[in-house]
């Protein structure tokens, strides 16, 4: 009967500590990018972004991210801007794409300066693409810091057109915080 006891105590500790690796309560996700138009750098961000995430600190392989963007929710603070953005066709056209998602679909096992490489399926306007970046965890206390900076080709999911005045490359920022 002792043994019984103290095996399940040691099997509930060895069970607390496992769940304890796992995060999963996202917060202050936030979805930035940056492009050049007419030689300008135009910062903007997407207000409606949600994801599901769960993150095991010890096995970062484990580990699962799936967010979506409502496209409508793009603002880089000019009105006129954002709804030639959202409506017209060669754009976002939200009308018919009304949603941008982001889907891990390999998480790297080695961490390298503190990231790991993620492969990831990227889709916008119906397009998907695999995309690869390096995804920084910073665990502090009971906050873990993810962050993930790389370039796209907006061209590549056909926003816009090739033009002189806007950069084809479009530097995209996805941060957030897991709490315990």
């Amino acid at each position: 009967m002792k043994r019984t006891i103290i095996f399940l105590l040691g099997l509930l500790c060895l069970t607390f500590n496992m769940s304890a690796q796992i995060w999963t309560n996202l917060q202050n996700l936030e979805v930035a990018f940056k492009i050049k138009n007419a030689g300008i750098t135009v910062d903007g961000k997407f207000k409606d972004v949600s994801a599901t995430v769960s993150v095991d600190e010890k096995h970062f392989e484990n580990s699962t991210f799936n967010g979506v963007i409502q496209a409508k929710s793009i603002s880089t603070e000019n009105s006129m801007r954002d709804g030639h953005l959202r409506d017209k066709e060669e754009f976002f056209n939200v009308a018919k794409f009304p949603t941008i998602t982001m889907k891990a679909v390999k998480v790297g096992s080695n961490q390298v300066g503190g990231s790991y490489k993620v492969d990831w399926l990227l889709t916008i306007k119906g397009i998907t693409k695999k995309i690869t970046t390096d995804v920084l965890v910073n665990l502090n206390g009971n906050s873990l810091y993810i962050l993930t900076v790389f370039q796209l080709n907006r061209l590549d999911w056909k926003v816009g057109d090739k033009g002189v005045l806007m950069s084809d490359n479009v530097i995209v920022t996805v941060s957030g915080n897991l709490l315990r």
